[in-house]
């Protein structure tokens, strides 16, 4: 999906598992996208926040999280802009 919109990603971490995932996002360490079921209890509880994906579908349910409260530094804001509009800038 990121592909076909032209969006390179570079790896700034790796987590073996969607707890620390969850746990880097919620320190404030950027975003994750990650299957929304993983994140239902921290979203009902406010830790983090879900954007969905507003037009197309990823293979599977995907969502953005990010830390419930926190801005959004420019280019975490800016990627989550990217991933939601229907065409990708030049």
């Amino acid at each position: 999906m990121l592909r076909s919109r032209r969006i390179s990603v570079s790896y700034a971490g790796e987590f073996d598992n969607i707890e620390t995932i969850k746990r880097a996002v919620e320190i404030g360490q950027g975003v994750a996208i990650v299957p929304l079921p993983s994140v239902q209890h921290e979203v009902e509880h406010g830790s983090l926040k879900a954007i969905r994906f507003t037009d197309e579908v990823p293979p599977r349910p995907l969502g953005i999280i990010h830390k419930r409260g926190r801005q959004l530094s420019p280019a975490s804001a800016r990627f989550v802009e990217i991933l939601q509009r229907d065409e990708i800038p030049a």
